[in-house]
C-alpha cells in the first residue's frame, strides 16, 4: 500500500488536476526560469457541479433517536463545509429523496416543506444519500449525545448453534486432558501419499465418505504445502514428531479437521475427529509408577465421546489389514444410536515402519480417526432421563475359558445376548494365561451387574440368567472356569 493508493481508492476531486497543473507551472517559472503560456489544454474541461442531496430532518431524528431541530441540523452540516437550503417548491429533484444507492437505487417522494437540500462540495464524494447526511450529523454532534434506547420490537426467535456436536466433543476431550490442535490442511506430497486409510468403513448417518484422489495446488507457495490432506491423523503424527524432536515426550492431542478428495470433476470434503497419544498418560509419582499411553487409552477417549453424545457403547473388531497401523494392535470401531450407525473409524498403534518414516524413534504412538454423525454441522440430541431403580443391583463374576483365537468381544456379545433384560453391564476385569490352562487357552474374567426396575431380583432369577449365559458360552466353544 502506498500514499497514492490510499488517496485514489477513496476518490479524488476533479478540480485537483487543474490546481496541480497550475502549481507545477508556477514552480517551473519561479525555480527553472521557464515561461508559462496562457490558457490550458484539458481533455475534460467541464467541472462537476456541487452535489445536491435532499434529506428530511424528521427522518434524521427518526434514524438517530434524537430531537434536533432544523436549525441545529443545518448549522451542524455547515461546520464541515456542507451548505444547506430549503427545498425549492416545484423542483422534482429536491422532493425526491435518495435512500439507497448503487447497485439498486431506491428513492421516495417527500413534500417540499419536509425536505432540506444539502449542497455537497465536490471533495465530499461520500455523501450521496439521506443516510450519509444523517451519519455526518451524528458524527459532528457526537455519538455520546444520542440517547440510548432499548428496541421496542420483539426479540428474534432462538437460533440454535449448528456446531453443538463439535463443541461438545471439543469440551469433552479438553476436559479429559487432551490439547486441541489446528494444523494446515495443505501437506507435502509424501505425507499425503503415505497417510491414506485403505480400509473401507461404514458411513455414518448423514456423513460424507472419504472418496476421490488427492487435490494438488497448481501454484503452491511451498512444496511442503502443496497437497490437500485426506487424513487428519497424518497432521497429528507430524505434530507428535515435532514435539518429540523438541524433547517433549508426553503428548495427548486431538483435532477436528477436514479431509479433501477429487473424483470425476466433483470435489469432496469430509470432517473427522483425529486423536494421537504418546508418552506417559500418568507421570510417575511416589505412590505409582509411570504408565505409558496404549490402545486402551485411545479406546477410552472414543468411549468418552460416545457417552457425551448419547451413543451406545462402541464396538471394536480387530483389524490387521491397515498398513498405517500395527497389525496386532489395531481395531475398527463402530457406535450406534437407536440402531443407526453414528460413529465409525479406526484406532490403533502407529506401524513401526510408518513411525520411522515420520522420524518417531523409540516411542509408541496411538492414533485414531473417526467419523461422527453431526460433527461437520449438527445439533445434540435431546436428553432422555429415566428414574434410577429403587432396588439393589446384584453382581456376579464369571471366569470364562476360551481358545486364544476367540476375541473378547465375541464372548461379551454372547453374554449380553443370553443375559436378558436385567443384565445392566458387562465388564472385563482380568485375563489369565498359564497353568492349569492349555497353551492355546485364556481365561477372561467378567463382572456382570443385574438389576430390575420394579423388584429385587431373587437368587433363582440370577441363577437362571447365569445358566443361560453358560449355555451361550458353550456354543462359542468356551466353558466356565471353576
Amino acid at each position: 500500500r502506498s500514499e497514492a493508493s490510499l488517496r485514489f481508492e477513496k476518490g479524488q476531486e476533479t478540480r485537483l488536476a487543474r490546481i496541480g497543473a497550475d502549481r507545477a507551472a508556477r514552480l517551473i517559472a519561479e525555480w527553472a526560469g521557464g515561461s508559462v503560456a496562457s490558457g490550458r489544454v484539458d481533455t475534460n474541461p467541464s467541472e462537476p457541479a456541487e452535489g445536491r442531496v435532499p434529506f428530511r430532518p424528521a427522518r434524521v431524528n427518526r434514524l438517530l433517536g434524537t430531537d434536533l431541530d432544523v436549525a441545529t441540523q443545518r448549522a451542524t452540516l455547515q461546520r464541515v463545509g456542507v451548505a444547506t437550503e430549503p427545498a425549492a417548491t416545484g423542483r422534482n429533484a429536491d422532493s425526491t429523496i435518495a435512500i439507497a444507492g448503487a447497485p439498486q437505487p431506491l428513492t421516495v417522494d417527500a413534500a417540499a416543506d419536509d425536505a432540506i437540500v444539502a449542497i455537497v462540495p465536490t471533495w465530499r464524494r461520500d455523501i450521496a444519500i439521506e443516510a450519509d447526511v444523517t451519519e455526518e450529523i451524528a458524527r459532528i454532534v457526537g455519538y455520546e449525545e444520542i440517547p440510548p434506547t432499548l428496541p421496542d420490537t420483539a426479540m428474534p426467535a432462538f437460533r440454535p448453534s449448528p456446531l453443538e456436536v463439535r463443541d461438545a466433543v471439543r469440551e469433552a476431550l479438553a476436559g479429559a486432558g487432551l490439547t486441541e490442535t489446528v494444523s494446515h490442511a495443505l501437506v507435502s506430497p509424501r505425507l499425503a501419499e503415505r497417510f491414506d486409510w485403505t480400509v473401507e468403513l461404514p458411513i455414518v448417518a448423514g456423513g460424507t465418505p472419504a472418496v476421490g484422489r488427492p487435490i494438488t495446488v497448481t501454484n503452491p507457495l511451498s512444496a511442503d504445502h502443496s497437497v490437500l490432506r485426506r487424513s487428519v491423523a497424518s497432521s497429528l503424527v507430524e505434530i507428535v514428531s515435532a514435539n518429540l524432536r523438541h524433547g517433549r515426550a508426553d503428548v495427548a492431542v486431538f483435532e477436528i479437521g477436514q479431509g479433501y478428495g477429487h473424483d470425476g470433476g466433483v470435489t469432496h470434503e469430509w470432517t473427522r475427529l483425529a486423536i494421537a497419544l504418546t508418552g506417559a498418560l500418568e507421570p510417575p509419582s511416589w505412590n505409582r509408577p509411570r504408565r505409558a499411553a496404549d490402545l486402551d487409552d485411545a479406546k477410552g477417549v472414543i468411549e468418552l465421546v460416545a457417552r457425551r453424545l448419547g451413543f451406545d457403547e462402541p464396538e471394536y473388531r480387530a483389524e490387521g489389514g491397515e498398513p498405517l497401523l500395527h497389525p496386532g494392535r489395531a481395531a475398527r470401531v463402530v457406535a450406534r444410536r437407536r440402531g443407526e450407525t453414528v460413529l465409525s473409524g479406526m484406532v490403533g498403534e502407529l506401524h513401526p515402519a510408518v513411525a520411522e518414516e515420520a522420524e518417531i524413534r523409540g516411542a509408541r504412538v496411538v492414533i485414531a480417526e473417526v467419523e461422527i454423525s453431526g460433527l461437520a454441522q449438527g445439533r445434540l440430541s435431546d436428553v432422555r432421563a429415566s428414574a434410577p431403580s429403587r432396588h439393589p443391583a446384584s453382581e456376579r463374576d464369571l471366569a470364562i475359558v476360551v481358545a486364544e483365537t476367540v476375541p473378547a468381544a465375541t464372548v461379551r456379545d454372547a453374554i449380553r445376548a443370553a443375559g436378558g433384560g436385567e443384565l445392566r453391564s458387562v465388564a472385563l476385569f482380568d485375563i489369565y494365561r498359564g497353568t492349569p490352562l492349555a497353551a492355546d487357552e485364556k481365561s477372561l474374567a467378567w463382572r456382570l451387574v443385574f438389576q430390575a426396575d420394579d423388584r429385587t431380583l431373587t437368587e433363582a432369577e440370577l441363577e437362571s440368567s447365569i445358566g443361560a449365559i453358560t449355555d451361550a458360552v458353550r456354543q462359542i466353544g468356551g466353558r466356565i472356569r471353576t
